[in-house]
């Protein structure tokens, strides 16, 4: 059976040299068959970062250290595409995100400063926030 992205579903995704990170699928496929993904990186000492949805670590088995939602770079992808890519194994699927974080993650969308426009009104759009 073929992986079928939905929301809160978790995904590890090669984001370059520094390895994997954590997206998160933000809403069910829209009439364009796209889904809005946001990353989770990990919250560096010395360095700033988003404010608007923090972990403190343990609330998802791959955030284990204090890390926070990176608006600042959403992915869109196909339906099609994110199944093949789990299916090839360039994607990595994880547990789904639960409700109660996952509604910290959509609220961000409306605080972060740094998240794009674009994905804004396509949140908006889709009902995600």
């Amino acid at each position: 059976m073929s992986y079928v992205p939905s929301p809160r579903g978790t995904l590890l995704v090669l984001s370059g040299p520094q390895g994997n990170h954590l997206y998160v699928i933000m809403n069910q496929a829209c009439s364009d068959g796209l889904h809005l993904m946001l990353g989770i990186s990990s919250i560096k000492p010395g360095k700033s970062h988003d404010t608007a949805c923090e972990f403190s670590g343990g609330e998802h088995e791959f955030i284990t250290k204090p890390s926070f939602v990176y608006y600042r770079d959403p992915l869109q992808r196909q339906s099609a595409f994110i199944a093949r890519c789990v299916e090839n194994g360039a994607y990595g699927v994880k547990a789904n995100m639960d409700d109660a974080n996952f509604q910290r993650i959509c609220e961000g969308i409306g605080k972060s400063d740094f998240i794009r426009p674009w994905a804004v009104k396509y949140a908006k759009d889709n009902g995600i926030i």
